[in-house]
């Protein structure tokens, strides 16, 4: 083969590539720097032992950093074990022995607060325990302070510089608290408006000392914003919106990072979603992402980013079993997500 010939392929090779670059793939989702479809799911399985952790829902699912995510708990039980999943090579689950750790326990909630750690709260038999695990230590410690009423079916999220923000519950449903992790106390914040008493719905912090609530029990979806600044929440999206996603309790979301937040799955009482909703924060709307390939309808089970630009969920109950499945979202690189 002759030098101009070589040239002639490189340069071909060269402009194919560039277009697969900027043309569509699959549902009309544009490939990345790496060839990889953006909003895309798969399902991942693990290369080591892979009905090792026990189907479940209702567990607490949180990232951990480098790749790792901590699970505890869940139902049927309910269930008291630790687990992590890895996600850098391949996938696997370990079982984590712990000198001491919360009980077993269903609908907790739990949140990645940087350097590795992760707070607990909650659970099934109205519990107001705090737990923080070390993922370098490997160890559970009750933090020892109480003072929120007892409840499960909350949620919570991590909002920068060692503040937790929570919200409802099966008690106290309208209640907004806040937990400073250096001080380690609760503090009732008390907003002059908050949205209906409620539980089995979605938090998610998304820059700028605001938050994102959706839907939950009582069969909602509206969409309220929460300004830390001002303890105030603020409904964005009324409740029968046409646009936004169907009404629903038990679903997950995750903050993308670019004004992104995802939504998947849930359940309303009779129906369980397997569907995936988009939320962007600059306009307020809500918008489906519709693929080929989609998990099975689930609610109740946990979700994740696993870094990379990739979420991972696992598990969860469709009305009649639950699973052990893990499935992973991929939305690709963005400019800007949040570091832990």
């Amino acid at each position: 083969m002759n030098v101009c010939r070589m040239g002639y392929i490189s340069v071909l090779f060269l402009l194919v590539s560039l277009v697969l670059a900027s043309c569509s793939f699959g549902d009309g989702d544009l490939l990345d720097s790496t060839f990889r479809p953006r909003n895309t799911w798969k399902k991942l399985s693990p290369i080591f032992n892979p009905s090792a952790i026990a189907e479940r829902g209702g567990c607490g699912l949180a990232y951990a950093g480098d790749g790792r995510l901590i699970l505890f708990g869940g139902n049927p039980g309910p269930l008291g074990d630790t687990w992590r999943l890895d996600t850098n090579d391949g996938i696997s689950w370990t079982q984590l022995s712990t000198a001491s750790s919360p009980s077993g326990r269903t609908g907790t909630a739990m949140v990645h607060i940087g350097n590795g750690k992760i707070i607990l709260y909650g659970g099934s038999a109205g519990s107001n325990e705090t737990w923080e695990y070390d993922t370098s230590a490997n160890t559970w410690t009750n933090k020892s302070v109480g003072t929120t009423t007892g409840r499960s079916n909350h949620a919570m999220t991590y909002t920068g510089e060692g503040k937790v923000i929570l919200y409802g519950g099966s008690t106290g449903g309208d209640e907004t608290w806040e937990y400073d992790v250096n001080a380690n106390t609760w503090t009732n914040l008390t907003p002059t408006s908050s949205p209906t008493a409620r539980s089995n719905h979605a938090i998610v912090y998304i820059e700028r000392g605001r938050v994102i609530l959706f839907g939950g029990s009582g069969l909602t979806n509206d969409t309220w914003e929460y300004n830390i600044s001002y303890k105030e929440w603020k409904q964005r999206i009324a409740n029968g919106d046409a646009d936004s996603p169907p009404a629903r309790q038990n679903h997950r979301m995750v903050y993308l990072g670019d004004n992104r937040v995802l939504l998947f799955g849930g359940n309303n009482g009779t129906t369980y979603y397997n569907d995936t909703w988009i939320y962007n924060t600059g306009t307020r709307e809500w918008t489906e992402v519709v693929t080929d390939v989609v998990p099975d309808a689930r609610a109740l089970h946990g979700m994740a980013k696993s870094g990379n630009g990739e979420i991972m969920i696992f598990g969860g109950y469709d009305g009649s079993v639950y699973n052990n499945s893990i499935w992973q979202f991929y939305y690709g690189p963005v400019t800007y997500e949040l570091p832990w």
